[in-house]
């Protein structure tokens, strides 16, 4: 008699093997929906929380409207709320996934031969992604429906900059790539680097909240992701994070104070100039040193599958509705 009764068939075998990492992925996205659903309604509490302890204060209402619309005042909330609704819940993911930070988070030097050209091409990139956000954009005006970004008020002076600097460049640069690119990368590195990548760059576009920022938001996101899992390190996505946004405060700042739309013309296309220079300048230098960027060919026939199971997941829906909900929003208050 033969003995082999018990052996599993190997195509229930695999079968179950891929139903496991079906159950394995979507917990992880119900963490990280949870973690994401924290990150878009924390802003809003804290906020109402604020304004309820200044009228309680004593604050007249309308010096707290004041408050909430001076400049300076805007940007320490800002740094406040960023710091707030990025850390605190990546502890859902940490707790509910049973990991440690540095399990998941390189925080090692990047690798040397490949940071400074990734972050040339990165930079360069930024270009490409404002290119196509403006032509969505125009898209989307030219059908009736108004696309724009939320407003910033700089506050002025020496002052008002250092802290613009701090709120728009540093602050989102540290607390965004150590959640996107860290938390919420690391946590799904296991499934892939195509598939980590990819996730974190969607959540990172949906994070903004609007249809003007959306798809800058996505190329930068995944150009980002790349550099941190080619270089192995997330000081090379702070990096990346911090230099665009500082160019976005120095150019804001230039063309503000400067009255001649031809000088601020001129101001643009430098940028854009120097930033396809970058770009050049980086792929050139990586010749030969970044093959296989993200995924492998065997990795790429799994991707869509796991991204199906990951945006079926219940909190991840919940957090595209949200999304859907405040980009639409934001047509009518912008």
């Amino acid at each position: 008699m033969e003995n082999n009764i018990y052996e599993i068939d190997p195509d229930i075998e695999l079968y179950l093997k891929e139903q496991q990492k079906k159950k394995e992925i979507k917990r992880t996205a119900n963490f990280i929906g949870g973690a994401f659903i924290a990150l878009m309604v924390l802003p809003f509490i804290v906020s109402s929380m604020l304004v309820n302890f200044l009228k309680v204060i004593g604050l007249p209402l309308s010096q707290v409207e004041l408050l909430l619309k001076d400049p300076m005042f805007s940007m320490l909330l800002q740094i406040f709320l960023s710091i707030t609704m990025f850390i605190l819940p990546l502890g859902i993911i940490l707790y509910g996934e049973h990991l440690k930070l540095g399990e998941i988070v390189s925080f090692k030097k990047p690798k040397k031969e490949l940071f400074l050209p990734i972050v040339l091409v990165c930079i360069g990139i930024t270009a490409f992604a404002n290119i196509v956000t403006n032509m969505i954009t125009s898209v989307f005006n030219g059908v009736g429906i108004p696309v724009s970004a939320p407003p910033i008020d700089f506050p002025k002076g020496i002052l008002g900059f250092v802290m613009s600097f701090l709120a728009v460049a540093v602050t989102p640069a540290f607390v965004e790539e150590l959640a996107l690119r860290g938390v919420y990368l690391g946590s799904l590195k296991k499934n892939g680097n195509a598939f980590a990548v990819g996730v974190s760059a969607i959540l990172f576009g949906m994070m903004h909240g609007n249809l003007a920022q959306l798809p800058f938001a996505f190329i930068l996101g995944g150009a980002i992701g790349v550099a941190v899992v080619k270089t192995d390190s997330i000081w090379t996505g702070i990096i990346i994070h911090l230099i665009n946004n500082a160019i976005s405060v120095i150019l804001t700042q230039i063309t503000e104070n400067i009255e001649s739309s031809m000088i601020s013309a001129f101001v643009m296309s430098l940028y854009f100039a120097l930033c396809v220079l970058a770009f050049f300048t980086g792929i050139y230098l990586l010749r030969g040193k970044a093959k296989d960027l993200v995924q492998s060919k065997t990795e790429s026939t799994e991707l869509f599958k796991k991204m199906k199971w990951f945006f079926s997941a219940p909190a991840i829906i919940i957090s595209i509705v949200i999304t859907a909900i405040e980009c639409v929003s934001a047509i009518f208050i912008y």
